[in-house]
């Protein structure tokens, strides 16, 4: 509310009356109780040479206007411990500039207060600190396929590749949440899948592309640091190669003795197999799945090394006349 005050000079006539003045204040006094309002302190723009500092900040007071703006800057938005308060006069263009002093790995939170015409008060501050970092995170491990941790050497879908990664790390100003991963035909480039933006936390991702049979694979990641001008690292996988054909070759026999092929069997309580020939030109053989198959039913699935040449299931138990065999 406005109120206006009215001034009245009375002189000391005592006959006839006295005479009056009456003077009516033009400018009206406003009573203000509500404090002005900080709706954003933006725009920061930090110089690490000059140590200049220039920001814009948004307040207002619907009563009796803003006054004056105080500055500082503390480690958190509660305390001024880096910068004391410094008084301004609030301008008409709601900028100021101000040398600093920032000390690196310190978050550096910028504060504004404005203070109305009766000195209400009221505090606001940026949305993030400056973060000043000199140096690069450091590097973690990127792996080849999509389960966290594990690295394969050989895939078998060329119409997709996955990549995840860990333990990259900045003691100083964290690790970004946003980072750029690609997929390349050498460490360090992306010629398969261009740099993407992905999310750093996920841990992990896959992209849709075709890839090249028999052709190595490397997964690239770049990370960057939480500073004010962020640096970042770039780190890869050891590659995998893309393997869509199944092993070739290879015959199998019934029977322990490596290359002879029974045809009748004394043992109830076995089935033996042998194999030789089998090989992959592009991952190797790793292993074999055998299973028994007894009167034409079919018993649990068994691995058997690489290096392996036969193999004994005596799981089962065979009667006189029954048909076994091993499938591979």
């Amino acid at each position: 509310d406005d109120y206006y005050l009215t001034v009245q000079a009375i002189n000391n006539v005592d006959i006839g009356g006295s005479l009056v003045t009456t003077v009516g204040h033009s400018t009206p006094l406003i009573v203000d109780t509500v404090p002005p309002f900080v709706h954003g302190v933006h725009g920061l723009v930090f110089n690490e040479t000059s140590t200049l500092l220039t920001l814009y900040y948004n307040v207002s007071d619907t009563g009796s206007g803003v006054r004056e703006v105080d500055f500082g800057i503390g480690r958190t938005i509660h305390d001024n411990d880096l910068h004391h308060w410094t008084r301004y006069g609030h301008g008409e263009h709601s900028q100021l500039r101000v040398f600093v002093g920032i000390p690196d790995g310190v978050p550096a939170w910028v504060r504004l207060r404005a203070i109305d015409n009766v000195y209400l008060m009221t505090t606001g501050n940026a949305k993030k600190p400056i973060l000043l970092d000199h140096t690069p995170p450091i590097a973690g491990l990127v792996y080849d396929g999509k389960h966290s941790g594990f690295d394969l050497a050989f895939v078998a879908d060329d119409d997709q590749f996955c990549m995840n990664w860990d333990q990259f790390h900045d003691e100083d100003s964290g690790i970004d949440a946003i980072a750029f991963a690609g997929v390349g035909t050498r460490s360090g480039i992306f010629d398969i899948v261009s740099r993407r933006s992905v999310g750093y936390y996920q841990k992990s991702v896959c992209f849709s592309v075709q890839l090249q049979h028999n052709t190595k694979h490397f997964a690239t990641l770049e990370v960057s640091n939480g500073a004010y001008k962020p640096l970042s690292v770039v780190a890869s996988s050891d590659g995998v190669v893309v393997d869509v054909t199944p092993a070739e070759g290879g015959r199998v026999r019934d029977g322990s003795s490596l290359g002879i092929d029974w045809a009748y069997s004394y043992d109830e309580t076995a089935v033996y197999s042998n194999w030789d020939g089998f090989f992959d030109n592009e991952s190797s053989i790793v292993g074999y799945e055998v299973h028994s198959v007894v009167s034409g039913k079919s018993l649990d699935v068994q691995l058997v090394d690489s290096l392996a040449q036969s193999h004994a299931d005596v799981s089962v138990h065979v009667q006189h006349g029954e048909r076994s065999e091993e499938r591979f």
